[in-house]
């Protein structure tokens, strides 16, 4: 393929032209590379960028499990826009409305960046942080783009056209889709849905699901 897929950030394109974008490899030069925002989707924030294709990029395996509190993340991004990327560690610290906390600062020129766990693979894109406080940050966890994922990817053919728009309904609620593992668990191979594992606060299925409900 002659071109390559960047995720990133939806609020990090917001009012940008399509074709009015571009990127920059590090690992290769600190050139800016022409770049067209392909799909964006607002309420997870998450935006999917084409690129000509870079001999020698990093690219990235995407981990949609839930990370062990306490486990540790890396924040990858160009902190106060400087030239040189810089990488920050910290814990996991759980999940506040939706989003995975952490503890790796996050400062601007950071967000749309990779939370990456110890095996390097990315658990989340990183979102914002707090400054009016020490250590907290927010990445939208990588469950949501895989979750819109081919909505987001289903126009690649015509990438040269206007952004699409991808919205989504909120339950309010996360969860695991049944893979194998789980659905042994839950009761055989006759088992089929999802299994909570975070309700969110004001959730209108607050008072009838827990996590762990199938």
């Amino acid at each position: 393929d002659s071109h390559m897929l960047v995720l990133t950030c939806a609020h990090c394109v917001k009012n940008c032209r399509s074709d009015a974008v571009s990127v920059i490899f590090p690992q290769i030069s600190n050139e800016e590379q022409p770049a067209h925002v392909l799909s964006v989707c607002p309420d997870y924030d998450l935006a999917v960028l084409v690129t000509p294709t870079a001999e020698g990029v990093v690219q990235f395996e995407l981990d949609a499990n839930y990370p062990a509190v306490g486990s540790a993340v890396f924040a990858l991004g160009f902190s106060l826009g400087m030239a040189g990327m810089s990488v920050t560690r910290g814990i996991f610290s759980g999940l506040q409305d939706g989003r995975f906390q952490h503890t790796a600062s996050i400062n601007q020129g950071c967000s749309g960046g990779p939370a990456v766990n110890a095996a390097g693979k990315v658990i989340g894109v990183n979102s914002s942080g707090v400054l009016a406080a020490q250590q907290v940050g927010f990445a939208q966890p990588s469950q949501y783009f895989i979750n819109v994922r081919s909505h987001m990817l289903k126009r690649r053919a015509k990438w040269q056209d206007e952004a699409a728009v991808v919205r989504v309904g909120d339950l309010g609620l996360m969860y695991h889709r049944m893979l194998p593992a789980l659905r042994n668990f839950a009761g055989g191979a006759g088992v089929h849905g999802v299994i909570a594992y975070h309700v969110h606060t004001g959730s209108a299925f607050r008072d009838h699901i827990t996590p762990g409900t199938l």
